[in-house]
């Protein structure tokens, strides 16, 4: 009897009483599925009305965003060449009326609306919050340029407040590593997406306030989705980042992505790689 790396796919299949015949393969599945959705009458020219987030625009021309209301959310692409420039100007916060159908990208059997036609509304509820917020805080003080401290150009321990694992935390180490060797890094380990992130990031913030010879804070997340940056937008977070002892540098999302807590830092890099460098010296040079 053959062992089982010598086994034939056949004879698996004879041991597990599979009929090769009714296999389906992933791409006749995916198209399968595709087919389905077209032939649903429901799901084809339908009007749909909500708030625009994750809009991205990359280099083919194409619009990229999701689409959101109370309680979900769905993927869009606006082809090239479904769109009217001269139409609307969109971004996140958009309020808008989407006309579009239901499909698939098929390598990725990833359902979304594909958008004919868009119909503006105004700015949603959410951004409308952001923006009510980011005023009140402004008013406030917090954004003030007078209140933020100067980083110690030598410093002697760098504290670092971001999630386990992540990939900010291994960019950060990566180029701390490279530039100063011997830099003493004391890092907190903390929750950055979800309900519980705020107050668990305000914590690590003190944790690491706590330490002695702490002279500057990284505050970190790596690049996702605008509604995961939704942590960095919390009114007690950006009270406990003007308020911290120590200059704090921030380094959250992708460049483009601008938050409260950057506005409430000392410094706002725009990358964790970036405040790694705006933290620690270059002993090479």
């Amino acid at each position: 009897m053959l062992s089982s790396k010598e086994e034939t796919p056949q004879q698996i299949y004879d041991a597990y009483g599979i009929d090769p015949t009714k296999l389906y393969s992933i791409t006749e599945l995916c198209k399968d599925i595709k087919q389905i959705l077209f032939d649903q009458p429901k799901l084809n020219n339908t009007l749909l009305r909500g708030e625009i987030t994750n809009f991205s625009r990359p280099a083919s021309g194409h619009i990229y965003f999701s689409l959101k209301d109370e309680r979900s959310m769905i993927a869009c692409a606006y082809l090239k060449q479904q769109q009217d420039y001269a139409e609307i100007d969109l971004n996140n916060g958009s309020q808008v009326v989407a006309l579009g159908s239901v499909g698939t990208y098929e390598p990725r059997s990833q359902y979304q609306i594909y958008i004919i036609r868009i119909y503006p509304l105004g700015k949603g509820a959410s951004f409308s919050q952001l923006e009510g917020l980011k005023r009140k805080l402004a008013e406030e003080g917090l954004f003030n340029t007078s209140r933020k401290t100067s980083i110690s150009r030598l410093p002697r321990k760098i504290g670092i407040v971001t999630s386990r694992n992540s990939a900010a935390i291994e960019d950060i180490t990566n180029v701390v590593n490279s530039r100063f060797p011997k830099m003493n890094l004391v890092i907190a380990p903390v929750s950055v997406q979800g309900d519980g992130a705020p107050r668990d990031i305000i914590k690590g913030i003190n944790r690491v306030l706590r330490v002695d010879d702490v002279d500057a804070v990284i505050l970190a997340r790596g690049g996702g989705p605008t509604e995961d940056l939704a942590p960095f937008n919390d009114e007690e977070l950006v009270h406990a980042i003007s308020a911290s002892s120590k200059p704090i540098i921030t380094g959250i999302g992708h460049e483009e992505d601008t938050t409260l807590a950057d506005l409430a830092a000392d410094f706002r890099a725009s990358t964790p790689s970036t405040a790694a460098r705006a933290a620690v010296p270059n002993m090479e040079v």
